[in-house]
C-alpha cells in the first residue's frame, strides 16, 4: 500500500456577495438590511508539508498521486473553514460593525435571507 499524507495551512476569508439580493428598506421605527448569508470567498493557501511519503512495494506513488492528492487540499480547507464558524462570526461582525458606524437615532436591523446557501 503506497502512503501519502500532507498537511496544509491555509487562510480562509468570509464575506458576503453583496451584488445578489441586497436590500435596505429605511423605515420610521428601524433601518431594515437584508442580504445573503456570508460565504467561504476564498481559501489561500499558505504552507504544504509532507507528512508522510511511503511506496507500496508493488505499487509506487506517482507524480500523479502527489498532484491529485495536492488538488484536493483547497476544497478540504474550504470544508473545514465552513465547518469552523467563521460564517457564523462574519455575519455577527458585521452587525457590529453597521452598529458602530452607523449612528442613527434608529436600530439597525440586519436579516439574512434563507434562500442562500451556506458554503
Amino acid at each position: 500500500t503506497k502512503r501519502v499524507k500532507l498537511h496544509g495551512t491555509f487562510t480562509a476569508k468570509a464575506g458576503f456577495d453583496l451584488q445578489h439580493d441586497v436590500a435596505v428598506d429605511l423605515q420610521p421605527e428601524a433601518i431594515a438590511i437584508s442580504l445573503p448569508h456570508a460565504t467561504i470567498l476564498g481559501v489561500e493557501q499558505k504552507q504544504v508539508e509532507v507528512l508522510a511519503f511511503e511506496n507500496g512495494f508493488w505499487n509506487r506513488i506517482s507524480a500523479a498521486d502527489v498532484e491529485a492528492q495536492m488538488a484536493t487540499l483547497p476544497e478540504l480547507a474550504r470544508q473545514k473553514a465552513a465547518e469552523s464558524g467563521i460564517l457564523a462570526e462574519a455575519e455577527t461582525a458585521l452587525q457590529t460593525q453597521l452598529n458602530d458606524r452607523i449612528h442613527a437615532e434608529r436600530p439597525v436591523r440586519l436579516s439574512f435571507q434563507d434562500t442562500a446557501a451556506k458554503d
